[in-house]
């Protein structure tokens, strides 16, 4: 995989990781989400300028991508309002490559070489470990809810890696963000005053979110055009150890060495993929 797609995913996952730590940090999560996806399309939109618009396949791709993100958004609100963070976004983000792999390969004639398979394994498995999975409080109900969000990044990543092939990735992010924002608007709407009371309150951190959300995703989209989308993917989820190192320093939330084991076993995964063809 190049270097260039490695460092750019690195960099969005630290973003990512940022605007996760803000929802998080929140109260009102659907409605933060929704000043950070409309802002975060006007972020996206000024990356675009210039850029060629979407063809018809793009489009479709994008509402598409847009009710998968938005399922996904709602998904991970939910959670983080009765699961630890470092417990959540470990499990969500660990379940996304390994099932990204699988569509890459039958939809995208995508199929991972050995070595790409052991890196992805690598990554799985090491985040999982740092989630601690089957050793949380609530377990059961934590993790089909957290899976299910992985199901829905899985799912968003494949139809974005699909789009990217002929499309612009600043002109795609834009639509997504745009379609995301349209989705969680009904929330918006049924809130009505305290929907502009939320963007008070928080108007700082809704900026900084549309800006970390923006970057990041624009940033996996022109890695998905540099390198397999499974390999990309994979990559990507070192978020998942900067989020339990995050929620160990900033949340106060218990960081073990069975988590050290697992980021060690994560970043064996990034190296081997760094090195996949």
């Amino acid at each position: 995989m190049p270097a260039a797609a490695v460092g750019l995913l690195l960099l969005s996952a630290v973003l990512h990781v940022s605007w996760n730590l803000i929802l998080k940090g929140v109260q009102e999560r659907v409605l933060v989400g929704f000043w950070t996806m409309l802002g975060g399309s006007l972020v996206a939109l000024s990356l675009a300028v210039g850029h060629p618009w979407l063809n018809g396949a793009g489009i479709r791709l994008a509402l598409i991508s847009g009710v998968l993100e938005g399922c996904y958004l709602y998904l991970l609100v939910y959670a983080y309002q009765r699961h630890d963070f470092s417990q959540v976004y470990p499990i969500a983000r660990g379940a996304a490559p390994a099932l990204l792999a699988v569509w890459a390969a039958l939809l995208l004639h995508q199929p991972p070489s050995v070595r790409g398979l052991a890196g992805i394994a690598l990554i799985v498995a090491g985040v999982l470990a740092v989630g601690d999975v089957g050793r949380t409080r609530g377990a059961g109900r934590l993790v089909p809810l957290a899976l299910a969000v992985g199901l829905c990044t899985s799912l968003y990543q494949l139809v974005d890696g699909a789009a990217v092939r002929t499309n612009d990735p600043f002109v795609y992010n834009t639509a997504v963000f745009a379609l995301m924002a349209l989705a969680l608007a009904p929330a918006a709407l049924r809130a009505g005053s305290r929907a502009g009371a939320v963007l008070a309150a928080y108007r700082g951190r809704i900026a900084a979110g549309a800006v970390f959300t923006a970057g990041c995703y624009a940033l996996v989209l022109v890695a998905f055009r540099m390198a397999p989308v499974a390999y990309a993917g994979a990559t990507r989820e070192v978020s998942v150890v900067l989020a339990a190192l995050a929620g160990w320093l900033w949340l106060g939330e218990p960081f073990g060495p069975r988590r050290v084991a697992g980021a060690a076993v994560a970043f064996m995964g990034i190296v081997l993929l760094a090195f996949a063809r």
